[in-house]
């Protein structure tokens, strides 16, 4: 699963400079940080999202996959922060899961007893 480091060594390495903050939006960055790099030459759409999801699919061939429409003016992506939480699994079931967590038996003639929050079940 990408963590903000792993997702922002990319962004590092994509944009030739460490980003310091995770709400930094990616278009933004790459302009910032064109002036003297190797992509100077290169605007951000088409080709430096299109870098960016090459490097993103090499590092992170199990994520939940992004097109170029994503980083767009219609796209949900816009920061590194956005595109941590794109590359994440997508959390389907995980309600199911939690209602088959077996329950404490209480000692209560009750029956169920309800968990209470820091205590082992």
């Amino acid at each position: 699963m990408p963590t903000n480091k792993t997702v922002v060594d990319v962004v590092e390495q994509w944009s030739g400079q460490r980003p310091e903050k995770m709400s930094q939006g990616l278009e933004d960055w790459w302009n910032q940080t064109a002036p003297g790099s190797s992509h100077s030459a290169l605007v951000f759409n088409p080709d430096g999202i299109e870098d960016l999801l090459k490097r993103l699919q090499k590092a992170f061939p199990a994520a939940p996959p992004l097109v170029s429409g994503d980083f767009g003016a219609a796209g949900a992506v816009k920061s590194i922060q956005d595109l941590v939480d794109a590359l994440q699994p997508a959390m389907v079931g995980a309600a199911s899961v939690w209602m088959d967590v077996p329950q404490k038996q209480s000692s209560r003639k009750s029956g169920a007893q309800r968990a209470v929050p820091g205590e082992k079940l």
